[in-house]
């Protein structure tokens, strides 16, 4: 019995598609006829492909096939097609006269099974578009459909590879079993093996250099002919990439453990030395007129020895926080207790930058949380708040109940951030542009952490140049509750 192409092409795995440039389907395979719910190429041949692309769960398709048509370069993608409840790796392709469009099922389902019959020229045609290898071999192992995307993947020109043995790609070692298993799939009832059923392979390229590979497997019986068709994928670049990310993690986590023990030496031994000069400072400010000369010399000094201590604080939050070691002490705590203490804290920066606070409490608002992280969390806001706003301006602290959390809200009349940064506001390190530089950018990206540790959540509204106001949302304690 005659080998009919269409038979062969018709069992691989994968969809395929050929549209006209008008998008009439002038060819679909039993896979590709499947994947849109239907049972023969009958169904599809000489119809518009956008009666099949209605449903919302289609647009990524008629977006690739729209690429291929008017921008004429390949596109992929991968897709959920919910009215089928697959997803679909989908790859377009321009060809003479329209596009082709092929479509592997990446889901469990197998593959379909109906055949379907197209011409050897088109379908030659459609498969050489493929940027994967496709190749066909007989019973005997030897290749009689080699595709451009072969010649590419294996650097062997087509008419050099057709009726040579399967064993010219595949790396001496592997040669002497490689038959064995041809053997078992033809004896098994599996009419074909997808990309993931099988374990990555080595093929061997015309140089001589070996690369990984994907392959999915199909097979064909016409008559008394068997024939088996591969579709291999080279996987040298994403091996690649995983190893540069395997290697940057590697390096990463040799960074943080660097990091951690710098910051224990940094805690341990520069703290000590830190505390000593604050108290220095302190003692010496008692002898001498802190406004005079040498006053102000000893209060800078103090200041600096603050700031340096209050980042080695921040740093060391940070480490706890990304380890996990971060510790609670819950308690019931009235919310404005907590305010008061954050206020109290601020109030020579307050007094200084003449800052109008205000504190609107909704009463017997409590809430479970650590006292002294929390105030640390609306310190850190009311001092931005300050630090921020212009000298006699007005910050505004409010905290009400609302749908079972405690709100509280830090506003402040300062320059406000701008669109494109309110998503890395919290992130570390980061400064706006318009922001005065104080501080080294740790303490929002603390007030963050410390409130996802409470199960709380913190967010912030602001446009340039209306100020800004910061959220922190904890979950409420009811009024009959006994406080802790």
């Amino acid at each position: 019995m005659p080998l009919h192409w269409e038979q062969v092409f018709d069992a691989i795995a994968e969809g395929l598609l050929a549209l006209g440039r008008n998008g009439m389907i002038e060819y679909a395979n039993a896979a590709g006829a499947a994947t849109f719910g239907c049972t023969s190429a009958a169904e599809l041949r000489g119809r518009q492909i956008s009666e099949f692309l209605r449903d919302p769960a289609t647009a990524g398709l008629a977006d690739l096939i729209t690429l291929a048509l008017e921008e004429e370069r390949p596109a992929e993608a991968e897709l959920f097609l919910s009215d089928r409840g697959r997803w679909m790796a989908v790859r377009s392709y321009p060809a003479p006269g329209g596009v082709t469009v092929l479509l592997q099922d990446v889901t469990d389902r197998r593959l379909a099974e109906d055949s379907l019959r197209v011409s050897r020229a088109k379908f030659a045609g459609i498969v050489n578009i493929s940027a994967d290898a496709i190749i066909s071999i007989d019973a005997d192992h030897r290749i009689i459909h080699f595709n451009s995307g072969a010649e590419e993947i294996f650097g062997w020109p087509a008419a050099d590879m057709i009726g040579q043995p399967l064993d010219a790609l595949i790396p001496e070692r592997f040669r002497a079993s490689h038959p064995r298993h041809i053997r078992n799939f033809a004896a098994s009832s599996v009419e074909a093996r997808r990309m993931g059923e099988r374990r990555e392979i080595a093929a061997l390229r015309r140089n001589g250099e070996e690369f990984p590979a994907e392959a999915s497997i199909s097979k064909l019986s016409v008559g008394d002919q068997r024939v088996f068709t591969v579709v291999l994928r080279d996987v040298t670049d994403r091996k690649r990439r995983e190893a540069t990310y395997r290697r940057l993690y590697e390096e990463a986590q040799r960074a943080v453990a660097a990091r951690d023990d710098v910051l224990s030496f940094v805690s341990h031994d520069l703290g000590n030395p830190l505390a000593a000069i604050r108290i220095a400072t302190a003692v010496l400010l008692k002898r001498v007129d802190p406004h005079g000369d040498e006053g102000r010399h000893i209060v800078g000094i103090r200041e600096a020895v603050e700031q340096a201590q209050r980042l080695i604080r921040d740093l060391l939050d940070v480490q706890k926080a990304e380890t996990g070691k971060l510790t609670l002490h819950l308690e019931q705590v009235d919310i404005h207790q907590i305010i008061d203490d954050a206020i109290h804290a601020l109030q020579p920066l307050i007094d200084d930058r003449s800052i109008r606070v205000t504190c609107n409490v909704t009463a017997a608002l409590r809430a479970d949380c650590d006292p002294d992280r929390m105030t640390q969390v609306l310190t850190n806001l009311v001092g931005n708040a300050v630090k921020f706003s212009p000298a006699g301006s007005a910050v505004v602290i409010s905290a009400a109940g609302e749908a079972g959390d405690v709100i509280i809200a830090v506003r402040d009349e300062g320059p406000g951030i701008a669109a494109d940064e309110l998503p890395h506001i919290f992130d570390r390190f980061f400064q706006a542009r318009q922001a005065v530089k104080v501080g080294h950018g740790l303490g929002l990206s603390i007030v963050q952490a410390l409130t996802k540790a409470h199960g709380g959540r913190v967010w912030v509204e602001s446009r340039l140049g209306e100020g800004s106001t910061f959220f922190v949302g904890l979950p409420v304690v009811p009024p009959t509750a006994t406080p802790g």
